[in-house]
């Protein structure tokens, strides 16, 4: 189940990743893990070019520590669930990184 929940700066998380429910994603698959990247366009997001910087493998429950919340993408405005698409920047595996709210319990 994903969580409307709101996370505060310092805060240690477990990421759960819940990129197939809707098609909206901060991370891509690769083998049987995951990958986040430094950086999402929040105002271009979804598009084809979104993702930049750095990126680190992750596992579902891997912890990370919240760094910063920077809000939802621009297109996400109006969507019912915009807030769990609220993006964060994490420090998960040594990495500071971006994900979904949705992905992180």
């Amino acid at each position: 189940m994903v969580s409307n929940k709101e996370y505060d700066v310092g805060q240690l998380v477990r990421v759960q990743v819940h990129a197939q429910d809707t098609g909206f994603a901060t991370c891509f698959r690769k083998n049987e893990n995951y990958v986040f990247y430094k950086r999402v366009d929040l105002t271009t997001y979804p598009s084809c070019n979104d993702f930049f910087g750095e990126t680190t493998i992750i596992n579902n429950d891997d912890r990370a520590t919240i760094v910063s919340k920077l809000g939802w993408p621009v297109r996400l405005a109006c969507h019912k669930d915009r807030y769990s698409y609220n993006v964060y920047e994490v420090l998960v595996n040594g990495v500071i990184c971006q994900a979904f709210q949705r992905d992180l319990d």
